[in-house]
C-alpha cells in the first residue's frame, strides 16, 4: 500500500512538473518575436517613415487646382492621398506600442510629456479627418443605390410558365453632386495638401520634441512647459 502511495505520489510530482514546463514554453512563445517576423517600431523609425510619406504626398499642376469636370483625374489625384492618409494613421496606431511603460517606472513629467504627445498626434490626425478626408470620400465613395438594369422574361422548357430574370446594377444616386464634389476636391487642392503637410511636418517635430523632452526626464532635468504647442 505504501509503495502504491508513493507512486502515485511520483507520478503526481512529473505531472506538475510536465505542466510547469509547458506553460513556461508558451510563455516563451508569446515573448519571442524572432519567429514571428516582427519588429517593433521605435519613434524615430515612425518619423522616419512619416517624412518618406510626405515625398508620396500627390502634387497639384502649377496652377493649383485640377482639371474642372474630370472625374477620371479627380479620383486619381484623390486615391493617391487617400492611400497616403492610411499609411499616415497606420503609422500613428504604433506610437502607443512604441512609448508603452507601465505607469510606476514614469516620472510625473514623463507622464504629462506623453499625454501631450498623444494628444497633439491626436489633434493633427483629426485636423485631416474633418478638413481633407470627407473630401476625398465624396469622389472615391459616392452614395449608391441598387437598382433594376434589366428584365428578362422567359418561358420554361416544361411547363411553359414564364420566369423573370432582374439584373441589377449600382448606379450613383445624385450624379450631379459627385460632379460638384469632384469640381471642390479640384478647386482645393492645394490646400488640401498644405493641410496635409503641415499635420505630417506637425506629428514629426512633435515626436522630436518628446524624444528630447523624454531624454531631458532620464538625466532628471527639469522642463517644465518645453511641449507647448
Amino acid at each position: 500500500m505504501a509503495t502504491n502511495n508513493k507512486r502515485k505520489s511520483l507520478d503526481e510530482t512529473s505531472k506538475d512538473n510536465d505542466a510547469k514546463k509547458k506553460t513556461k514554453n508558451n510563455g516563451d512563445k508569446q515573448t519571442d518575436t524572432s519567429t514571428i517576423a516582427y519588429e517593433p517600431f521605435t519613434l524615430q523609425k515612425i518619423s522616419s517613415k512619416i517624412n518618406d510619406l510626405c515625398a508620396k504626398v500627390p502634387q497639384v499642376p502649377e496652377s493649383g487646382v485640377l482639371t474642372k469636370n474630370d472625374l477620371t483625374l479627380q479620383k486619381a489625384w484623390a486615391s493617391d492621398m487617400q492611400e497616403t492618409l492610411e499609411g499616415f494613421n497606420l503609422l500613428l496606431a504604433c506610437v502607443s506600442p512604441a512609448t508603452y511603460k507601465w505607469s510606476s517606472d514614469r516620472s510625473g513629467a514623463a507622464d504629462q510629456n506623453l499625454g501631450v504627445l498623444s494628444s497633439e498626434l491626436a489633434n493633427a490626425q483629426d485636423q485631416i479627418s474633418s478638413a481633407v478626408s470627407p473630401k476625398l470620400s465624396n469622389v472615391l465613395a459616392p452614395v449608391v443605390d441598387l437598382v433594376v438594369k434589366k428584365m428578362i422574361t422567359e418561358k420554361g422548357e416544361k411547363n411553359g410558365n414564364e420566369v423573370k430574370t432582374n439584373e441589377f446594377t449600382r448606379e450613383v444616386v445624385d450624379p450631379d453632386f459627385v460632379k460638384l464634389c469632384g469640381n471642390v476636391l479640384a478647386r482645393n487642392a492645394g490646400m488640401l495638401r498644405q493641410v496635409v503637410l503641415a499635420n505630417f511636418n506637425k506629428a514629426m517635430k512633435v515626436i522630436a520634441d518628446y524624444e528630447k523632452a523624454r531624454s531631458k526626464d532620464d538625466r532628471g532635468g527639469n522642463y517644465g512647459s518645453s511641449l507647448a504647442y
